[in-house]
Protein backbone atom coordinates (compact mmCIF):
# COMPACT_ATOMS: atom_id res chain seq x y z
CA UNK A 1 0.00 0.00 0.00
CA UNK A 2 2.66 2.52 0.67
CA UNK A 3 5.67 1.56 -1.94
CA UNK A 4 4.36 -0.55 -4.34
CA UNK A 5 3.58 -4.27 -5.87
CA UNK A 6 7.72 -4.57 -5.78
CA UNK A 7 7.66 -3.81 -1.91
CA UNK A 8 4.77 -5.73 -0.83
CA UNK A 9 6.52 -8.82 -2.71
CA UNK A 10 9.74 -8.00 -0.59
CA UNK A 11 7.98 -7.51 2.83
CA UNK A 12 6.13 -11.01 2.07
CA UNK A 13 9.16 -12.49 1.28
CA UNK A 14 11.03 -11.25 4.47
CA UNK A 15 8.13 -12.61 6.57
CA UNK A 16 7.94 -15.89 5.14
CA UNK A 17 11.49 -16.50 5.08
CA UNK A 18 12.29 -14.99 8.65
CA UNK A 19 14.55 -17.87 10.43
CA UNK A 20 12.23 -16.44 13.63
CA UNK A 21 8.60 -17.04 11.63
CA UNK A 22 9.74 -20.55 10.33
CA UNK A 23 11.20 -21.42 13.74
CA UNK A 24 8.20 -20.50 15.98
CA UNK A 25 5.51 -21.04 13.31
CA UNK A 26 5.77 -24.65 13.85
CA UNK A 27 5.00 -24.64 17.28
CA UNK A 28 1.35 -24.45 19.87
CA UNK A 29 2.16 -20.90 21.25
CA UNK A 30 0.50 -17.75 20.13
CA UNK A 31 3.58 -16.27 19.27
CA UNK A 32 3.81 -16.28 15.49
CA UNK A 33 -0.27 -16.01 15.48
CA UNK A 34 -0.29 -12.87 17.77
CA UNK A 35 1.98 -11.19 15.72
CA UNK A 36 0.36 -11.89 12.68
CA UNK A 37 -2.96 -10.47 14.27
CA UNK A 38 -1.65 -7.50 15.68
CA UNK A 39 0.37 -6.97 12.11
CA UNK A 40 -3.58 -6.90 11.07
CA UNK A 41 -5.05 -4.93 13.11
CA UNK A 42 -2.16 -1.84 12.98
CA UNK A 43 -2.93 -1.98 9.30
CA UNK A 44 -6.61 -1.74 9.37
CA UNK A 45 -6.34 1.14 11.75
CA UNK A 46 -3.78 2.43 9.56
CA UNK A 47 -6.48 2.36 6.63
CA UNK A 48 -8.90 3.85 8.36
CA UNK A 49 -6.71 6.70 9.28
CA UNK A 50 -5.80 7.12 5.88
CA UNK A 51 -9.21 7.49 4.85
CA UNK A 52 -12.22 7.03 7.44
CA UNK A 53 -15.32 5.42 7.14
CA UNK A 54 -17.75 3.05 9.23
CA UNK A 55 -17.07 -0.06 7.15
CA UNK A 56 -12.91 0.69 7.82
CA UNK A 57 -13.49 1.16 11.78
CA UNK A 58 -15.88 -1.34 11.82
CA UNK A 59 -12.99 -3.82 9.97
CA UNK A 60 -10.12 -2.34 12.20
CA UNK A 61 -12.82 -3.44 14.85
CA UNK A 62 -12.95 -6.60 14.20
CA UNK A 63 -9.02 -6.96 13.54
CA UNK A 64 -8.43 -5.63 16.93
CA UNK A 65 -10.98 -7.97 18.69
CA UNK A 66 -9.26 -10.93 16.90
CA UNK A 67 -5.53 -9.81 18.13
CA UNK A 68 -7.20 -8.88 21.45
CA UNK A 69 -7.93 -13.05 21.34
CA UNK A 70 -4.49 -13.98 20.12
CA UNK A 71 -2.64 -12.14 22.62
CA UNK A 72 -3.11 -10.50 26.02
CA UNK A 73 -0.22 -8.42 25.61
CA UNK A 74 -2.23 -6.77 22.71
CA UNK A 75 -4.34 -4.70 25.15
CA UNK A 76 -1.82 -2.09 24.54
CA UNK A 77 -3.31 -1.22 21.19
CA UNK A 78 -6.45 0.76 22.84
CA UNK A 79 -4.74 3.61 24.31
CA UNK A 80 -1.98 3.53 21.24
CA UNK A 81 -4.57 3.97 18.70
CA UNK A 82 -6.60 6.48 20.46
CA UNK A 83 -3.09 8.27 20.63
CA UNK A 84 -1.91 7.60 17.31
CA UNK A 85 -5.59 8.95 15.86
CA UNK A 86 -4.91 12.79 18.10
CA UNK A 87 -1.66 12.31 16.76
CA UNK A 88 -2.58 11.56 12.65
CA UNK A 89 -5.06 14.29 13.13
CA UNK A 90 -3.35 16.82 14.90
CA UNK A 91 -1.63 18.59 11.51
CA UNK A 92 -5.26 19.72 10.14
CA UNK A 93 -7.27 19.93 13.37
CA UNK A 94 -9.43 22.60 11.57
CA UNK A 95 -10.46 20.37 8.45
CA UNK A 96 -11.67 16.71 10.69
CA UNK A 97 -15.23 16.02 11.35
CA UNK A 98 -14.54 15.03 15.02
CA UNK A 99 -17.58 14.14 15.93
CA UNK A 100 -17.89 11.70 13.02
CA UNK A 101 -14.51 10.66 13.86
CA UNK A 102 -14.84 9.80 17.35
CA UNK A 103 -18.08 7.75 16.92
CA UNK A 104 -16.14 5.71 14.01
CA UNK A 105 -13.25 5.31 16.76
CA UNK A 106 -15.79 4.43 19.25
CA UNK A 107 -17.54 2.02 17.07
CA UNK A 108 -13.95 0.08 16.37
CA UNK A 109 -13.29 0.01 20.20
CA UNK A 110 -16.83 -1.92 20.81
CA UNK A 111 -16.52 -4.14 17.97
CA UNK A 112 -13.28 -5.11 19.14
CA UNK A 113 -14.71 -5.41 22.42
CA UNK A 114 -17.75 -7.53 20.89
CA UNK A 115 -14.89 -9.82 19.28
CA UNK A 116 -13.48 -10.35 22.49
CA UNK A 117 -16.48 -11.03 24.20
CA UNK A 118 -18.05 -12.95 21.41
CA UNK A 119 -14.33 -15.49 21.67
CA UNK A 120 -15.35 -15.89 25.20
CA UNK A 121 -18.74 -16.90 24.82
CA UNK A 122 -19.55 -13.48 26.93
CA UNK A 123 -18.53 -15.56 29.93
CA UNK A 124 -18.29 -13.18 33.10
CA UNK A 125 -18.60 -9.91 30.69
CA UNK A 126 -20.22 -6.59 32.87
CA UNK A 127 -19.42 -7.88 36.04
CA UNK A 128 -18.64 -5.28 38.61
CA UNK A 129 -14.83 -4.25 39.61
CA UNK A 130 -15.33 -4.86 43.07
CA UNK A 131 -16.44 -8.66 42.50
CA UNK A 132 -12.72 -9.44 41.34
CA UNK A 133 -10.54 -11.13 43.26
CA UNK A 134 -6.76 -11.17 42.38
CA UNK A 135 -3.67 -12.51 43.12
CA UNK A 136 -1.07 -9.74 41.30
CA UNK A 137 0.25 -7.01 43.71
CA UNK A 138 -0.70 -4.43 41.18
CA UNK A 139 -4.28 -5.23 41.55
CA UNK A 140 -4.37 -6.18 44.89
CA UNK A 141 -2.50 -2.92 46.17
CA UNK A 142 0.23 -4.66 47.73
CA UNK A 143 2.78 -2.66 46.16
CA UNK A 144 1.34 0.34 48.46
CA UNK A 145 2.80 1.02 51.57
CA UNK A 146 0.52 0.32 54.46
CA UNK A 147 -2.11 -1.31 52.11
CA UNK A 148 -4.86 -3.73 53.70
CA UNK A 149 -4.52 -7.40 52.79
CA UNK A 150 -7.42 -7.17 50.18
CA UNK A 151 -7.17 -8.89 47.29
CA UNK A 152 -8.84 -5.94 45.72
CA UNK A 153 -7.30 -2.26 45.52
CA UNK A 154 -10.32 -1.13 43.70
CA UNK A 155 -13.07 -2.21 46.55
CA UNK A 156 -12.69 0.94 48.62
CA UNK A 157 -13.16 3.46 45.41
CA UNK A 158 -15.60 4.67 43.03
CA UNK A 159 -14.45 2.45 40.44
CA UNK A 160 -15.82 -0.77 42.54
CA UNK A 161 -18.99 -0.26 40.88
CA UNK A 162 -17.77 -0.04 37.26
CA UNK A 163 -18.85 -2.65 34.87
CA UNK A 164 -15.46 -4.07 33.17
CA UNK A 165 -17.05 -5.24 29.60
CA UNK A 166 -14.25 -7.45 28.84
CA UNK A 167 -14.24 -11.28 30.26
CA UNK A 168 -14.07 -12.44 33.31
CA UNK A 169 -11.14 -14.65 32.50
CA UNK A 170 -9.62 -12.39 30.29
CA UNK A 171 -9.30 -9.83 33.05
CA UNK A 172 -8.31 -12.51 35.69
CA UNK A 173 -5.89 -13.86 32.90
CA UNK A 174 -3.91 -10.49 33.04
CA UNK A 175 -3.93 -10.52 36.55
CA UNK A 176 -2.21 -13.80 36.22
CA UNK A 177 0.17 -12.87 34.18
CA UNK A 178 0.80 -9.31 35.89
CA UNK A 179 1.62 -11.84 39.15
CA UNK A 180 4.04 -14.00 37.06
CA UNK A 181 6.38 -11.25 35.73
CA UNK A 182 6.22 -9.45 39.30
CA UNK A 183 7.83 -12.75 41.09
CA UNK A 184 11.23 -11.80 41.86
CA UNK A 185 13.52 -14.77 40.14
CA UNK A 186 11.19 -15.11 36.67
CA UNK A 187 14.10 -15.21 34.24
CA UNK A 188 14.53 -16.19 30.51
CA UNK A 189 18.09 -17.72 31.16
CA UNK A 190 19.93 -18.33 34.21
CA UNK A 191 17.88 -15.73 36.60
CA UNK A 192 18.28 -13.13 33.62
CA UNK A 193 15.54 -11.03 32.42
Amino acid sequence: SLYGRRAGILAMALWCFSPNVLGHGQLMSPDIGGAACGLLAVYSFWLWLNRPSWRRALFAGFCLGLAELSRTTWIILYPLFGVLWILWRFPTLKTVCWGRESAQFALTVVASAYILNLGYGFEGSFQKLSSYEFVSPTFTGALEAGSKSSSNRFNDSWLSALRVPLPRNYVLGLDVQKKDFDEPGWAYMRGTH
